[in-house]
């Protein structure tokens, strides 16, 4: 028996596994006053309750009573744990221990009965990957209940609108398709895109919190710090670069890629400024950690015009729980958005696959335009703060869109060449270059299901390179 991939053979000889066999079901009946018999409404499948009769076997009493802290431990889980039995290696269960029977305990034998809960009455098979051939597939689901799909979108080309469907017409769609009468539109120009491979074309830095020394360089397609100067009055010290945009924005996103991993003697922080024609800063993000003996990095995110500053994010809980612990370790993006009068800072940390977690966003309504002025210039910094020792902090990519205004008769693109696109099925949610967008899904779209045996899948348009994984669920 294999409990979250601990093999437990060398604790326990299984004598006996009662719970799976054939399936129960609840049935919810509706009683009519006079009526014989009930209506049936519906029924579920209850959680799987498996119990297991094991003799626990050792070389004399101190080893037995070594084994039985040792198991005791494995057996210590918070959640439902992947389980697998000897006599059904290709599938998985996923349980968590309830309760424990002891019989007879002697000299070299413990015995014991182990009941464990599966929340999710379900069995699984390992993962199913399937590769599109074409636009037009059909996908043999071969376990005996439906499974959920996760498909995978590979864009070729700009696309308006991506949508997968079933056989019975259930469909996911995000985006809308171009009408005879309607065009295509480039919405987010991207009119800037620095990989961190040179500093040619940055500018020494103005006017940051704190005293701007020492040098930036790169290395291995990042900027990192090769001196960060020497200690100042303002404490906080760095360098910092600048470099201006091919044209003034109002409208616009910027995506910057950033590290600060930060330890518990290690103080440091990583920022990024918008500043105006003036040099003036309009925005900015930073990431810091700036306690002495305590791991912590915290998000702080301002609007700001010379009257004033408006803090939109704000990180105060020290709990272990708190957006402030997970930013620990930070490897991840910032964004800044306006439309209109309509400001989004964004921070969130990237795993390696893509996927955002960690995530903050706040949105902000500048009623009164004052923080309204066009962007010119984008500059970074990295400092650290008196002579403590810094943390490892690097910039790594630099992305910056014009968004412009759709006309009545315009479409705009949603994805191009290289995005990725996510229909997560299982856990209900649409991905875009590794972000949660389920605010592109289409009203009428749906998480469907894989039926059992056959299904016709088909892609629209055919502009992806589509890949399909499931796991085949059995009753």
């Amino acid at each position: 028996m294999i409990f979250n991939g601990i093999d437990l053979s060398p604790y326990l000889r299984i004598k006996e596994i009662h719970g799976r066999g054939i399936s129960p079901s609840e049935l919810t009946l509706i009683d009519v006053p006079a009526m014989d018999g009930a209506y049936y409404s519906q029924k579920r499948r209850p959680p799987r309750v498996i119990e297991i009769e094991a003799d626990i076997r050792a070389s004399n009493r101190e080893e037995l009573r070594t084994k039985l802290d040792q198991l005791n431990a494995i057996l210590d889980v918070n959640q439902p744990v992947p389980i697998i039995f000897p006599d059904e290696p290709d599938m998985i269960y996923y349980g968590i221990p309830e309760s424990t029977g002891e019989g007879n305990e002697y000299t070299f034998l413990h015995q014991v009965q182990l009941t464990i809960i599966c929340p999710d009455p379900y069995k699984y098979s390992d993962e199913v990957i399937v590769e599109f051939p074409s636009d037009v597939v059909t996908v043999t689901n071969e376990g005996t209940a439906e499974a959920d799909p996760v498909f995978e979108l590979e864009v070729l080309e700009p696309v308006t609108f991506a949508m997968i469907q079933n056989q019975d017409e259930d469909y996911m769609m995000i985006g809308r398709p171009v009408s005879a009468e309607e065009i295509a539109f480039e919405r987010e120009e991207r009119i800037l895109h620095d990989a961190m491979n040179s500093t040619v074309g940055w500018v020494e830095g103005v006017d940051i919190d704190g005293d701007i020394s020492g040098t930036m360089v790169s290395a291995d397609g990042k900027f990192v710090v090769s001196d960060f100067g020497e200690p100042s009055e303002a404490k906080w010290y760095g360098p910092a670069l600048r470099r201006s945009l091919p044209e003034l924005l109002q409208d616009f996103r910027v995506d910057i890629l950033v590290e600060n991993f930060n330890t518990t003697e290690g103080v440091g922080r990583v920022d990024v400024y918008l500043l105006d024609s003036s040099n003036r800063t309009v925005a900015n993000i930073k990431m810091s950690d700036a306690w002495q003996t305590i791991k912590r990095n915290r998000a702080r995110g301002y609007l700001q015009n010379p009257e004033r500053t408006e803090q939109l994010i704000y990180t105060h809980e020290t709990t272990s729980q708190a957006t402030g612990e997970l930013w620990n370790d930070f490897d991840g993006i910032f964004r800044f958005q306006r439309i209109g009068n309509l400001w989004m800072l964004y921070v969130g940390k990237v795993r390696p696959d893509g996927t955002h977690h960690a995530r903050r966003i706040v949105r902000y309504s500048d009623t009164l335009e004052e923080f309204s002025q066009p962007i010119a210039q984008v500059q970074i910094h990295m400092g650290i703060f008196d002579d403590h020792p810094p943390t490892d902090l690097a910039i790594k990519d630099l992305k910056v869109w014009k968004i412009n205004d759709p006309a009545d008769d315009q479409v705009p693109y949603i994805a191009h060449e290289g995005d990725s696109i996510v229909f997560d099925h299982t856990n209900e949610d649409i991905l875009l270059n590794g972000e949660p967008r389920k605010d592109l899904k289409d009203f009428g779209a749906k998480f469907f299901k894989l039926k059992r045996g056959n299904n016709q899948l088909i892609v629209h348009p055919d502009s992806f390179n589509t890949k399909l994984r499931y796991r085949k669920r059995f009753i």
